[in-house]
Order: structure tokens, then C-alpha cells, then sequence
């Protein structure tokens, strides 16, 4: 049987603005707490382990009009333990390794994008499935012009009748301009 000692203390920082709590625990007989790797053998501690947790360094934008994609994330996880399996995967395919913390995918094709990042801890905790949804869309809208008045002509109207369309994201707005004036919604 493990016995140990547990010593909390509390202060204020020299600023006074935040506090920090320390503790301390004094492991007695510790040759059967520690494995022959050095990790502590989790089966002889009292106390309960946290879930890791996976979190990104930077948001991921939904809609990007760049090919190359990437993505930094961190994982917090009890620090009795080792990080047993970083994984990230995209869409169906296969998962892949992350522990560099760092996913980056060049030259994806445009389209709809799933990221999940899984995490598992040396007592087999699993994190919370981190997933984010995001597109690629490289392709500019395309603009169809229809109808335009006459090249030369004494009135002093016109008309043009054009289109645009944008088949992955879809058009935001159209704007116009004539003869160097200011663009305007059409």
C-alpha cells in the first residue's frame, strides 16, 4: 500500500493581481510509484487523472481561397502521464500522426473539408473529439455578360445585363462601375 503526504500552499503574486497554488506530494516507498521508464506507475497514486484536452493555437477559417492548409493545436494532459496517441484526420482518409502539434496540407483540391484531432493519454483517456468544418474555394466567380448597348450611340442611357456565379461558394455581391466612377452595388 502507497502512502503519501500532501501539502498545499497558497500565495498572492508581487503584483497582486493573480495567485498561484502549489502541491506538493511526498511519495513514500516511491521505487514501487515509478516504472523502470521513469513514469510514475498510474496504478499507485489516490489521485484521479484529468481528460486531455486538444485546443487550436488560432482559429481555422471557414472559407479560404487558399489551396495550402494548416493548423496548430495544443494538448494538455495530466502531467503524470505520456501523450500515448496524437491523430488528425480529414474527411474519411486515413488518420495520421500529429505529434509535431502541427497539421499542414498543401495543394488541396476545392471542396468541403472535416478536420478531427483525436488524443489518447498512457491510461487510455481519450480528449473530446476536436472537429472543425471548413471549404477551399481557389476559383473566382465567373462573370456573364449578356446584353451591352451599342458601341457608338446618342443616348445618353445604357443597359447591360450580365450574371455571375460561383459554383462552391456561391456570390456574395456584384459591383459596377462606368467611365472611372465609383464601384457601386448592381
Amino acid at each position: 500500500m502507497q502512502s503519501f503526504t500532501r501539502l498545499k500552499r497558497s500565495w498572492k503574486s508581487i503584483s497582486g493581481i493573480g495567485f498561484a497554488t502549489v502541491v506538493l506530494l511526498s511519495y513514500q516507498n516511491c521505487g514501487k510509484a515509478l516504472q523502470p521508464n521513469g513514469a510514475l506507475d498510474s496504478s499507485s497514486l489516490a489521485a484521479p487523472f484529468s481528460t486531455p484536452e486538444i485546443s487550436l493555437l488560432a482559429p481555422i477559417a471557414p472559407l479560404s481561397s487558399s489551396a495550402n492548409f494548416s493548423a496548430s493545436f495544443v494538448v494538455k494532459f495530466d502531467y503524470r502521464l505520456k501523450l500515448n496517441a496524437l491523430t488528425c484526420q480529414i474527411n474519411s482518409q486515413t488518420a495520421v500522426d500529429c505529434s509535431p502539434l502541427t497539421l499542414s496540407l498543401p495543394n488541396l483540391a476545392d471542396g468541403d473539408y472535416n478536420l478531427k484531432i483525436n488524443a489518447e493519454d498512457s491510461k487510455g483517456q481519450k480528449a473530446n473529439e476536436l472537429n472543425r468544418l471548413f471549404r477551399i474555394d481557389t476559383t473566382a466567380p465567373t462573370l456573364m455578360v449578356s446584353s451591352t448597348p451599342a458601341t457608338v450611340s446618342g443616348s445618353t442611357a445604357a443597359q447591360f445585363v450580365f450574371s455571375a456565379m460561383d459554383n462552391l461558394s456561391g456570390v456574395v455581391s456584384i459591383e459596377c462601375a462606368l467611365d472611372g466612377a465609383a464601384f457601386t452595388r448592381a
